[in-house]
């Protein structure tokens, strides 16, 4: 089995997210995507550097044309580019804020709360996980962590 699936068995097996919200944008204009999962060719392996203890990240993929032509058929506009950048925040965040906006929450801010605890936000009685473009997914340290105390 290949590592990248390996890291998303694992990941699918430990998650609390019953669903993902993927960011991305075309041009000035982002986008939104609702899933059920995040599907393999949406995704990436990714060496962290040492100071991040050089593990292997699982990252979402969605950079290439043909990645985002794909989910263009399942998303919605959402916003601009200008409505996801902040001096504060990263656009991963910002996007998370924007998702909450739209269905009417209050956004509680850039949180540390893992994923095998909770989704970044309830929609309609499901965690969904919020994740913009490049962002890391799990690493793999985590992953192995969870087996070892399951």
């Amino acid at each position: 089995m290949y590592r990248i699936d390996r890291m998303r068995r694992d990941y699918e097996r430990f998650t609390a997210a019953e669903g993902y919200a993927i960011g991305f944008h075309v041009g000035n204009d982002v986008y939104l995507a609702m899933l059920d999962k995040i599907p393999r060719r949406f995704t990436k392996l990714q060496k962290e550097c040492s100071k991040n203890g050089g593990t292997m990240g699982l990252y979402i993929n969605v950079k290439s044309k043909k990645a985002k032509n794909e989910l263009l058929k399942k998303a919605v506009k959402v916003g601009t580019l200008e409505d996801i950048t902040d001096e504060k925040y990263n656009k991963g965040v910002m996007f998370e804020k924007l998702v909450y906006e739209l269905n009417d929450q209050e956004f509680r801010g850039k949180d540390a709360v893992p994923f095998y605890q909770s989704g970044d936000i309830t929609i309609n009685g499901k965690e969904i996980q919020v994740k913009y473009e490049r962002a890391r997914i799990c690493y793999d340290t985590t992953l192995t962590k969870l087996k070892k105390g399951a």
